[in-house]
């Protein structure tokens, strides 16, 4: 009789344990960007101003773009795994794409505006 017992507590110490396994297997886990951080830097062409911006751990992009004349807008996007950087700097009078990339510490690309033919290129770094 104490075998019975001492097996029927195994048995259901060990489901119990096989139970606990699962429940960790269904963790969700937050990617970790390596470009996670604060960076800043300047564009220049046919308009002038600075950015800058925080990337958060999951890859989205927020910050704010301001023109050599101190109008200011948001800056909203992310970045892919492999350092491809894309955002929208809204303005009063319409947005603009940044796309680039960023590798290690430095970031470097183009922009355009959508409203008109205004063009040029950016870069920065991170803090």
């Amino acid at each position: 009789m104490k075998k019975i017992a001492f097996l029927l507590i195994t048995i259901i110490f060990t489901f119990s344990l096989q139970s606990c396994k699962c429940d960790d297997d269904n963790t969700t886990i937050t990617p970790q960007s390596e470009f996670a951080g604060e960076w800043n830097g300047t564009y220049s062409g046919d308009l002038n101003g600075i950015w800058v911006a925080t990337i958060s751990n999951s890859g989205i992009v927020s910050g704010t773009v301001t023109t050599s004349f101190g109008e200011s807008g948001s800056l909203s996007g992310s970045v892919t795994v492999e350092g491809l950087f894309t955002a929208t700097a809204g303005y009063t009078e319409g947005d603009s794409n940044f796309i680039g990339n960023l590798d290690g510490n430095t970031a470097s690309g183009t922009w355009q505006d959508n409203t008109s033919d205004l063009n040029g290129t950016w870069e920065g770094q991170r803090d």
